[in-house]
């Protein structure tokens, strides 16, 4: 699993002039590993960091539309019926947002 993720770094690296990746192909990657049951269960803190780096304006949440949009658009894409049954299970009911801090930490436990 680490060989895999390191892998997407370096491909990240190597496609960019600089030391630097752009925001798109460092979203496209934390998507793509967010999606990938292949690699296992991560802990809470690697989860935490992905759902982070989606949350541009650092809330804490996120819409559950702007969680669609990611989830459809970009890396590895979703089927409406595989982001409707994510939807179903991260969304609060009392706020009707994504908490990805509690999601995050049904996710490392599943």
């Amino acid at each position: 699993r680490h060989k895999k993720v390191m892998g997407s770094l370096s491909k990240m690296e190597e496609d960019e002039p600089s030391d630097y990746v752009t925001f798109e192909k460092l979203e496209s990657t934390a998507l793509r590993v967010l999606g990938e049951e292949t690699m296992g269960r991560d802990d809470v803190d690697k989860i935490l960091r992905a759902f982070r780096v989606l949350d541009h304006e650092k809330k804490g949440y996120l819409e559950p539309e702007e969680l669609r949009m990611f989830m459809t658009t970009k890396g590895e894409r979703f089927t409406d019926e595989e982001i409707q049954e994510m939807l179903e299970s991260c969304i609060d009911s009392d706020t009707g947002l994504v908490d990805y801090e509690a999601y995050a930490k049904i996710l490392a436990d599943a």
